[in-house]
This record gives structure tokens, C-alpha cells and sequence, in this order.
């Protein structure tokens, strides 16, 4: 590892016994990969403009297409700065759909391109298709009223012009002495979808509403749970993390150590996601060095608790995973080798 962390989080990170999930395959195609996605007998892998399609049966690299730019089959990548550079993908049964900064792309189930349409919103993020596809979008925006960020779920139409905000959630920020404070660690709002219905996250409570495809509230879930303290020794990795894999901030971070505030708890919802006609809530809690995920139905009925072998690349972010038909899939870094490999797991 790059930086030793302490006894603590070695041994809720970094243990490498059975709890660990088993070892499928490794790639030395990707490099820095940014998400993951199982369709049928295929996983799809995300790195900067391009995406990789793999045999899921022999693992094999069945065909990458994109690359970096403005033209026809390229991507811009978004340049809303305050969750990175990147592209959002999602898989049909006939398709591939892409959305990049100012643009959607339709390709072939085989990677082969389609059609692509120009968007009128420039900084939209995930933008998704909802409901019948090609008509309406659901995606993320960022705003800013009487100078207080938000980020907000809007709808918009197949043009790429937004019809309808659904709803806006505050970026996790306070105000000390008229100076404005980032709360690392915290929760941004994001949201997931089954094709019919969206489902929010907006903070750092175990929350999540429900809209229709029309945008319209169907239900909020609610559960409780008790949230993670973090611990000084946490406090500092956190700090040093952000110091040291953030390239912007470790140029100016006598400037920015003095504007980010550690807060005293981890939030209890850290992501979701959305499958099987399942809703898996990743919490912050880690016990054997597997990370507890809640398991509810669309309605928000609890299911069931499950503990998974989930790794992390620092304190702050895993590494990056997808769940489809009861199997954990997550690409893992081996610094040894330099390669990534294909870690999958069973959900019991």
C-alpha cells in the first residue's frame, strides 16, 4: 500500500484472509477504471472516455470503443470539478446508452455506435434515461442560490432541456466566522434508478425518497441507524488522504486545510444501489473487514442485513463495485502486480 494507516484500519481494510472475496481474473487493459457493470454474460468497465466489454464466461476483452473529444463516437468528459472527470453509461437489452458533457450516444450491445444527440444543459451529471426510452432523462445539477451550493434531480426532455425539478438537496457545507467550511467524508446526494421509478439519496441520514417517473414523490424511506464515529486516527487518514490523492488540493493546501472541516461521525448511508428489484444500502459500518449493506424491496421494506467483503482504496472511497443477481462484482488494484483483478462474492 501507498501509505501505512495505522493498526485500525489494516485490519478493517487492508486484511487479506478468507473474508475476502474470490479472485476471477485480472486485466492489464485498464489502468484507473471508475465504475463496473454485469449485464447477462458481460461486464462492462468505465475508465475515462472509454468503455471495455468483457466475456463474463472467460473474461476476455470483447471490444473497447470511445475515446477523449467533441466528435462523432468521442466523449467530453464532465468538467463539474467537485466529483471529477467522467462519463455515465447505462445497459439495455438491445443497447448501450452514454451520456458526456453536452451529449448523449446510443451503441450496439456490441459496442458498435448508433446515432448521438447534441443537449442543450452543459453540467448535467448521470444523466439516465426514465420511463420510455430516448424521451425523458433524469440527472443530477448543480446550482448555487444566494451562494449556497445544491445539488438538484431534474427531468428533462429528449432533447436534453429541462422540464422539471424533482427535487434539491444542500452539498454538505457549514459556515464558521463568514468562511466556508467543506464537510469531507459526508454525503453528496445521488440518485438511482429501476427505469420506472427514482430513488434519492440526499444526506447523510438513512433516507431515501421515492419519485415516479413524472417526478412525482411516491414515498419516503426511513430507517434508523446508529452512525459510525470516526475515530482521531480516522481523522487524520482522512485529512491525509485528501492531502495526497487530490492533486488540486495538495498544490494549495495551506489555502485548503483552513476552508475543509472533519465532522464527528461517518454518515450512515454512504452509497446505493438499485437491483434484482432490490435496494442495497452500503452503511458505514465495518466489522471483520467486511462492510455491512441493508437490504430493502422498492418499497423500502427491510429485507435483511448482510456483511460483505468490500475493499477500499483509502478511507474515503472503495474501490468500484456493482451487485447483479445476488453477486458482489468489484474491480480491485494489486499494486504488486500493477494490474486490476475481478473479485466476486456470493450475497448470502
Amino acid at each position: 500500500m501507498r501509505f501505512m494507516i495505522g493498526i485500525i484500519l489494516i485490519v478493517l481494510f487492508l486484511f487479506t484472509g478468507t473474508a475476502f472475496a474470490e479472485k476471477k481474473a485480472s486485466f492489464s487493459t485498464v489502468l484507473k477504471p471508475e465504475s463496473i457493470q454485469v449485464y447477462e454474460d458481460e461486464f462492462f468497465i468505465n475508465e475515462g472516455s472509454a468503455i471495455f466489454i468483457y466475456s463474463l464466461k472467460d473474461y476476455r476483452l470483447k471490444k473497447k470503443f470511445g475515446k477523449q473529444g467533441e466528435g462523432p463516437q468521442e466523449f467530453k468528459l464532465s468538467s463539474l470539478g467537485i466529483e471529477g472527470h467522467k462519463i455515465c453509461f447505462r445497459i439495455f437489452p438491445d443497447s448501450i446508452f452514454v451520456s458526456s458533457e453536452k451529449k448523449v450516444s446510443y451503441f450496439s450491445r456490441k459496442g458498435e455506435f448508433i446515432k448521438e444527440k447534441r443537449i442543450y444543459e452543459p453540467l448535467v451529471l448521470d444523466l439516465t434515461p426514465i420511463g420510455e426510452i430516448g424521451e425523458t432523462f433524469v440527472g443530477r445539477n448543480y446550482k448555487a442560490i444566494e451562494n449556497i451550493p445544491y445539488f438538484s434531480v431534474d427531468l428533462f426532455n429528449k432533447e436534453g432541456k429541462k422540464i422539471k425539478e424533482i427535487c434539491k438537496h444542500q452539498i454538505p457545507y457549514y459556515k464558521k466566522e463568514n468562511m466556508v467550511l467543506w464537510q469531507l467524508v459526508s454525503k453528496l446526494p445521488e440518485f438511482k434508478t429501476d427505469g420506472q421509478r427514482i430513488f434519492v439519496a440526499g444526506g447523510g441520514d438513512f433516507i431515501l425518497d421515492i419519485y415516479s417517473s413524472k417526478g412525482e414523490k411516491i414515498k419516503v424511506i426511513k430507517q434508523k441507524y446508529k452512525k459510525r464515529k470516526i475515530t482521531n486516527p480516522e481523522r487524520i487518514e482522512i485529512l491525509e488522504t485528501w492531502k495526497r490523492d487530490y492533486s488540486f488540493i495538495k498544490r494549495r493546501w495551506d489555502v485548503f486545510k483552513k476552508m475543509i472541516n472533519v465532522p464527528g461521525y461517518f454518515p450512515a448511508l454512504r452509497t446505493f444501489s438499485v437491483s434484482d428489484k432490490k435496494i442495497y444500502v452500503q452503511t458505514c459500518n465495518i466489522e471483520e473487514s467486511k462492510t455491512r449493506f441493508v437490504i430493502l424491496d422498492l418499497d423500502g421494506k427491510f429485507i435483511r442485513q448482510v456483511y460483505l467483503p468490500l475493499r477500499y482504496r483509502n478511507i474515503i472511497k472503495h474501490f468500484p463495485y456493482t451487485i447483479d443477481k445476488n453477486m458482489l462484482y468489484q474491480l480491485v488494484e494489486n499494486e504488486d502486480t500493477d494490474t486490476w483483478e475481478l473479485h466476486v462474492a456470493k450475497i448470502k
